[in-house]
Order: C-alpha cells, then sequence, then structure tokens
C-alpha cells in the first residue's frame, strides 16, 4: 500500500502546476474556476453522481482502477430527521452495486440534491486532489489500522487522515492560487475600500471580497488566508 508524503510547498506546487497546465492566468487573476472542465480536459476524469452513504458521510470518492461499488438509492440528512434502522434501511433502502471504470469521481448526490455550489466546487476540488497527490491510490482501510504521526503543525494523524489532508489542502491552492491571494489581499488592503472601518471588519471585508471573485465561500477564502497566515502577517506589517 502506498503512503504519500507531501510538505506544504509540494502541495503549492504541484497546484501552481495544474493550474498552468488548465489556465496560466489564473495565476495572476484572482477568478473562478469551472473544476469539472479543468478535471475532464486535464486529468482525464469522468464524473458520476450516487447517494454513496445513507447517512451523507462520504462526499466524494475517487477510483483508480476498474471495479464495482455499493451505492444507496437515497440518503438521510440525520440532523433533521432520525436514520431509519439497519434493518429499516436494508429492507426499504437497499444498496445496490454498480460497475465504475478507472479514473472515475463520484459525487454524492446529496450535495447536487442541496444545490451547495461551493461544496460541490471544492469536493470535485479535492478528488482531483486524490489523483494528482495520489495517483496510486490507498487504501482507507488499512491506512486506519496505522499508527499516527506529525503532519506540520497539525494534530497526530493516521496516513488516511494526512491523505485528506493533502486533497483539502491540494483544493484549496488549486481554487485559490497563493501568489495571486497574497498579492489581491495585499492590494485590498492597501486600498481606500475599507477606509473608516476597524481592522477586523476591513479584513472581513476583504475576505468577502475575494470570496466574491473566484466564487468561493467567505469560510473556505478565510481558512485559506489563515493557512497562509496572511492575516497575522498584514498585522504585523510583513506583508
Amino acid at each position: 500500500m502506498e503512503v504519500y508524503e507531501y510538505s506544504f510547498d509540494q502541495i503549492e506546487k504541484l497546484a501552481d502546476e495544474q493550474n498552468l497546465k488548465y489556465d496560466p492566468t489564473r495565476l495572476k487573476e484572482l477568478k473562478p474556476m469551472d473544476v469539472y472542465d479543468y478535471a475532464e480536459k486535464i486529468l482525464g476524469i469522468t464524473f458520476d453522481w450516487k447517494y454513496l452513504t445513507p447517512t451523507r458521510k462520504i462526499d466524494g470518492v475517487t477510483f483508480f482502477t476498474d471495479c464495482t461499488y455499493w451505492v444507496w438509492p437515497c440518503s438521510f440528512n440525520t440532523k433533521i430527521e432520525p436514520l431509519p434502522s439497519k434493518e429499516e434501511l436494508l429492507e426499504k433502502y437497499k444498496p445496490y452495486e454498480i460497475d465504475i471504470k478507472a479514473n472515475t469521481i463520484i459525487i454524492d448526490q446529496y450535495i447536487l440534491d442541496e444545490r451547495d455550489d461551493y461544496k460541490e466546487k471544492f469536493t470535485v476540488a479535492h478528488e482531483c486532489g486524490h489523483y494528482v497527490c495520489h495517483p496510486k491510490g490507498f487504501s482507507v482501510t488499512s491506512c486506519e489500522a496505522w499508527e499516527p504521526y506529525e503532519y506540520g503543525s497539525f494534530k497526530k494523524m493516521t496516513p488516511a487522515q494526512k491523505h485528506e489532508r493533502h486533497a483539502n489542502h491540494f483544493a484549496a491552492a488549486l481554487l485559490m492560487p497563493r501568489d495571486i491571494i497574497f498579492k489581491t489581499f495585499q492590494t485590498l488592503f492597501n486600498s481606500d475600500i475599507f477606509s473608516g472601518r476597524s481592522e477586523n471588519d476591513r479584513i472581513l471585508g476583504i475576505i468577502q471580497v475575494m470570496a466574491d471573485k473566484c466564487k468561493a465561500s467567505a469560510e473556505s477564502m478565510s481558512y485559506r488566508l489563515i493557512d497562509l497566515e496572511i492575516i497575522s502577517k498584514v498585522r504585523r506589517n510583513v506583508v
């Protein structure tokens, strides 16, 4: 089983390389990305949409080889409705097996049902991250049994958890490239667009403007700025 090791900068570089292949102007201008178009044209990935679990615990799955996989006829939002018993699930909502070709990504249908465009985009980019960062695939079941270890400043994680962190990092770097994020934030921070506001309000305003530019959620843009330590550097006047 393959276990992958990447530094923070290595994943940033991988994402920049993918943007250069797809649209070099993305590294010069903060703008939205058609992740399906990128995945199909650059990675040769095909997509399908199924209910992956009845509890919505898996947003997407990347398949590296031809195989079969069990999916469900529906799913349940356990935040607002109770999950049926195991017996009722298997009797009334039987899972069924489907054939899947290599280089396929399945996105959970519930994301489309909820029309959550931000989540859909990030999930697709996350699964592309697995395809780029983990080209030989990996077994989640096997990884979970391994000993945990450190990844940067984050808590101890199993290899499977680290692989998920890789994919999340790649998705953020692909959708919000580091250098243009730095430049855009600096330009907006030094402009008069939010003059008269407190520093915190200025930063919140900038986050929303930048999120709108690349059609991301303000939350994901905020996490990206924190990961890149941009806000702390601005406050120390080192950007």
